[in-house]
């Protein structure tokens, strides 16, 4: 009998080890990728990223400073270019306060304490946390849509693109989904059998959730909202919420020391709230991209910076409830577009130097499956209660902040399992012969898909080109200063390369040229600058003030009249307006007379 258990066991960890190898391996590919390349050292050098900050903040905990008496409230330059540096300290509030919740950082500090530099052990540690939210999916998925579904949606967890991306960054991704996943564990244990040790270890659980991130304020009341509801004994539900409050002050209690010993609000952990909400809810925020408010100065001078204050002064900033109601309507509609909205890090400038990311599944393909996924399960919603608080309090975050793609791929890991669900029926009724299900769920699932797509194309990018928004210029330029730094200005000059080849911007030969030109690639490798005109000649053929400046980098740099008269006919082929049409000629007749001037090969 007991070697009959242990044999119908090893199926179950064969899975379990397959899972986890997949999830480790496909984010070690990419890690191994990336580890040469300017996304790995962001942390040092991108001052307005969050990469940066945690890195500067646990500098300073690594150097000593363990409880935070010397204050880390940074501005960095947009701030600084909207209001001077003493107004964001007065909004700031009390100086001690946290900037973020304080998990990460004392991690990396620790990490530097062990390590020296933190990145690689860093991004080592954040792949074996998401091998350990690929295991909890399975169980969670299991336990709500069935077995099935939960295997399929954590293997669509291991294979996500943009989880692969964020998991091996200095960012909280994927601690953020990994205490998200903890407290839906606990919720569905809560709900099978209520018990004061459950409730417990979820107060606990939530209190971490909250040292995790700050935005997770709405994720205790929602759960003890559920609690009410499955308990309803008025004494059973006062004995199982004060278990959650008592494990989650246990958890707390180090901020909370840290804070009394510092002269700081005891329960205080951010004070990034007010500024972040001025900046997205403000009548003139965008619904879909980061661009600072006019209104934002104002609005917090106002408030003082203080939180109540600035909800109300966005508010009152609207002309009524017809203009509140359609702003938040497109950001709730900008979360369903396939576009990997960039924050810190950009996707899609990830997947040129890891093309992995390229095969493997996005949102694109993983919002149609859930939604249909969704609907199949509907059927049955009371089981789906233990997702609506971290769920309800990633939603309300994005919503509160932009569908970026970096806040979104923590909330979409809660819609995998429902995409596996669909994948599952989907199989069953193919393999029952039954196409009429099938078909109706396959067109449902290419229909959202296109609409989204749709949108995307027509609202959220206006009809432009989509290469405009997906290589945006900053992590090109970002790169070609970090290779010239590092030495390495043939990797810079084929990152120029890939820059003219992605973005169609008109206007990038303003950017572009002087870049080539402080490389001075001439200077050592003559036959590398001569290719690369070439081949941005080839990736910009359709802009003629741009022929124009590689013609007269070849004339003036490589002293090759040749290609530059190659040059600048295409670019007179292209019939340009009158100016620039008389510089060409002007600059082709030079050339012209140049090549007749030189003395023919072997002397006159």
């Amino acid at each position: 009998m007991r070697s009959q258990n242990r044999a119908q066991r090893i199926p179950g960890w064969c899975a379990f080890l397959a899972l986890i190898s997949i999830t480790v391996l496909l984010r070690g590919v990419h890690l191994l990728r990336i580890a040469h390349s300017p996304i790995f050292d962001y942390h040092h050098f991108f001052p307005p990223s969050d990469m940066y900050l945690f890195d500067q903040w646990s500098q300073r905990i690594a150097g000593g400073d363990v409880l935070g008496r010397e204050s880390y409230q940074p501005v960095v330059e947009w701030q600084l270019g909207l209001a001077p540096l003493r107004h964001w300290q007065q909004w700031y509030g009390h100086p001690l306060i946290f900037y973020k919740a304080p998990f990460y950082a004392y991690l990396v500090a620790l990490l530097y304490r062990l390590f020296g530099e933190p990145m690689l052990p860093l991004a080592i540690l954040q792949i074996g946390v998401a091998a350990v939210s690929a295991v909890l999916l399975v169980r969670i998925g299991a336990e709500l849509v069935g077995p099935g579904a939960g295997w399929l949606g954590a293997i669509l967890f291991a294979l996500y693109g943009p989880a692969i991306h964020y998991d091996v960054l200095m960012l909280r991704g994927p601690w953020i989904v990994l205490v998200s996943l903890l407290a839906t564990w606990q919720l569905i244990g809560l709900q099978s059998k209520p018990s004061p040790l459950r409730a417990g270890v979820l107060g606990l659980t939530l209190g971490v959730a909250l040292v995790v991130n700050e935005g997770f304020s709405l994720l205790p009341p929602l759960a003890l909202v559920l609690l009410a509801c499955w308990v309803r004994r008025i004494k059973r539900v006062a004995l199982l919420s004060g278990c959650v409050l008592v494990g989650m002050v246990i958890a707390l209690s180090p901020v909370i020391v840290r804070n009394v010993l510092v002269g700081a609000p005891p329960l205080a952990l951010a004070v990034t709230g007010s500024c972040v909400f001025a900046v997205f809810n403000a009548s003139d925020s965008s619904p879909y991209f980061f661009y600072l408010p006019a209104s934002l100065p104002r609005l917090l001078e106002a408030s003082g910076g203080k939180l109540v204050p600035t909800l109300q002064a966005c508010l009152a900033s609207f002309s009524g409830p017809a203009s509140w109601f359609l702003f938040y309507l497109r950001k709730a509609a900008g979360t369903v577009i396939p576009y990997e909205n960039p924050d810190n890090v950009n996707y899609y400038y990830a997947a040129l130097k890891s093309p992995i990311l390229q095969v493997l599944p996005a949102y694109g393909l993983l919002l149609p499956l859930a939604a249909v996924g969704l609907v199949l399960a509907l059927r049955r919603p009371t089981r789906l209660a233990p997702l609506v608080p971290a769920t309800g309090a990633l939603f309300v975050s994005i919503m509160l902040t932009q569908p970026l793609s970096r806040y979104r791929a923590t909330l979409a890991v809660y819609l995998m399992p429902f995409a596996g669900a669909a994948i599952f029926q989907g199989w069953h009724w193919l393999s029952q012969r039954r196409a009429g299900p099938l078909v109706i769920a396959l067109l449902l699932a290419a229909a959202i898909g296109a609409g989204a797509a749709a949108f995307q194309q027509r609202i959220v990018f206006g009809g432009q080109p989509a290469d405009l928004f997906l290589y945006r210029p900053t992590e090109f330029v970002l790169g070609v200063n970090w290779y010239a730094r590092e030495g390495r200005r043939l990797d810079a000059l084929h990152e120029i390369l890939a820059w003219l080849q992605h973005n169609p911007d008109t206007q990038l030969r303003r950017q572009v040229l002087p870049m080539v030109v402080a490389l001075r690639i001439d200077k050592r490798n003559p036959a590398e600058l001569r290719a690369f005109l070439g081949q941005a000649a080839v990736a910009r053929g359709n802009d003629a003030e741009f022929l124009m400046g590689l013609g007269d980098l070849s004339r003036q740099r490589l002293r090759d009249g040749a290609q530059a008269r190659a040059m600048y006919e295409s670019a007179l082929a292209l019939h340009p307006s009158g100016s620039t049409r008389r510089a060409l000629r002007r600059r082709l007749g030079n050339v012209l007379r140049h090549t007749a001037d030189r003395p023919p090969p072997g002397g006159g």
